[in-house]
């Protein structure tokens, strides 16, 4: 796919894997820098070019200072529903000792839960991955470490 594209980063399918469940909210990140920024563009140029009164550089800053605030608070609403952003993936070996189905109005919630020593974890998956995982199969997971999403599941056994 893109994997030839960018070799500099590392854990590609981690990040192709949120851009995928979060690809309406960068759209709307980037929809609203580019109206602020292009908005505070035309403003600055009206007030260069003289348009308006000089004294008028005050509104400008204002504006400035409302939009950086509108940043910020869109920027932190994006950090709080997608924090994964921010984290390395996680990687986890265990055996599945639990597969369970939760349905709720509109869709099918996959679990799995898998035990790794001492530990046990468990995880959402997707149908696929649900489909080909059976009881005391040894398995490597990479997940979203916040949310706990399976991304990559590799069977062992």
């Amino acid at each position: 796919m893109f994997y030839a594209v960018i070799p500099w980063i590392e854990n590609k399918d981690y990040y192709f894997y949120l851009v995928k469940i979060s690809w309406p909210a960068i759209i709307g990140l980037f929809i609203i820098y580019m109206f602020i920024f292009l908005r505070f563009l035309h403003n600055f140029r009206y007030y260069r070019e003289g348009k308006s009164d000089k004294n008028r550089f005050g509104l400008l800053g204002l504006r400035l200072v409302i939009s950086i605030m509108v940043i910020a608070i869109y920027q932190d609403m994006f950090a709080k529903s997608y924090p994964d952003w921010l984290e390395q993936p996680g990687i986890s070996y265990g055996v599945v000792y639990s597969l369970e189905t939760y349905h709720n109005s509109r869709s099918y919630d996959y679990i799995i839960s898998i035990r790794d020593g001492d530990n046990k974890l468990s995880f959402k998956v997707d149908k696929i991955i649900f489909d080909e995982l059976q009881l005391e199969d040894e398995i490597q997971i990479e997940y979203l470490p916040i949310k706990k999403d399976v991304f990559r599941c590799t069977i062992l056994t």
